[in-house]
């Protein structure tokens, strides 16, 4: 049981942590702008940064089903204990 809670706090832990990259991406995109020369093939920074921000969206997601898991988990295996 320990370990499913210790399981829970780390999965926590990267939500705080993507939160943050999510935040710090949001607030860096309406700063970078056009104006870049690129070459052939070359993406824009807010292109990419828009595109990382979807990524982390998605892990985020993912954590969150894990994180439910996890705590359905916990509850299944306390109630066995009980």
């Amino acid at each position: 049981m320990l370990e499913v809670s210790d399981i829970i706090d780390e999965l926590n832990s990267v939500t705080r942590l993507l939160m943050v990259q999510r935040d710090t991406i949001s607030q860096a995109i309406p700063l970078v702008h056009g104006g870049h020369y690129l070459r052939q093939g070359e993406r824009a920074p807010g292109e990419i940064l828009t595109r990382t921000l979807k990524k982390v969206e998605h892990y985020t997601r993912e954590i969150e089903t894990m994180t439910n898991d996890a705590k359905r988990t916990y509850d299944s295996v306390s109630t066995c204990f009980q």
